[in-house]
């Protein structure tokens, strides 16, 4: 009977260098991975703050062309204001100088002499005896200005004048309330004596 001896031989132990390796190049992997994640987020904020920027410098420019578009929008509304006022005024200046000279050419030809728009005197026809021995003048007076005419009055001014024309008295009468197209009478009295012939230099409607 044959004995086969065990072989005394131990077996050699596995060496864990292998898995060392394995494990470094795990963790640097890893680490690749991670710089790589990290590096992509760095990359998007700074993607995301650029676009940011770029669109806060296009909101700020168009906040800056909408603010001149108001600017020159509601200065160009002013002057066509302003032009349409003043084409409104020139109208109205028009309307009533028409109106005016129409009412002048209608009183002239009632006999009524023009002093000022709508103020008008007539020298009566018959003789006017003076009282006492100075010169004097009357006249009619009378205001075509509507509505209410002159509510406080209507002031005549005059001259007497010499015979060379130089004025020798100046004299003042005023009505009382002189209403739309009423007639009054006033009286004038040259002191100097000196007048041959009157002027009247204003009417004032008040």
């Amino acid at each position: 009977m044959t004995y086969q001896q065990p072989d005394m031989q131990q077996a050699a132990p596995k060496r864990k260098g292998g898995l060392w390796w394995k494990i470094v190049i795990a963790v640097v992997g890893i680490l690749a991975i991670g710089a790589a994640v990290v590096g992509s987020i760095a990359l998007s904020s700074m993607n995301a703050a650029a676009e940011a920027s770029a669109s806060a410098s296009v909101s700020a420019a168009a906040s800056r062309s909408a603010e001149a578009s108001q600017k020159a929008a509601k200065a160009k509304a002013e002057a066509d204001l302003d032009r349409s006022i003043k084409d409104l005024a020139t109208a109205m200046d028009k309307s009533l100088k028409d109106a005016a000279k129409a009412d002048r050419v209608a009183m002239e030809k009632g006999d009524w002499t023009y002093v000022s728009d709508y103020l008008y005197y007539a020298m009566p026809t018959e003789r006017y005896t003076c009282p006492g021995r100075n010169a004097c003048a009357s006249m009619v007076v009378t205001t075509t200005k509507q509505p209410d005419g002159c509510p406080r009055g209507l002031s005549v001014n005059v001259s007497f004048l010499s015979s060379t024309g130089v004025s020798v008295y100046n004299a003042v009468r005023t009505t009382g309330a002189l209403h739309y197209e009423e007639q009054a009478q006033l009286d004038f009295t040259d002191l100097s004596g000196n007048g041959k012939t009157i002027r009247v230099d204003s009417m004032r409607c008040y």
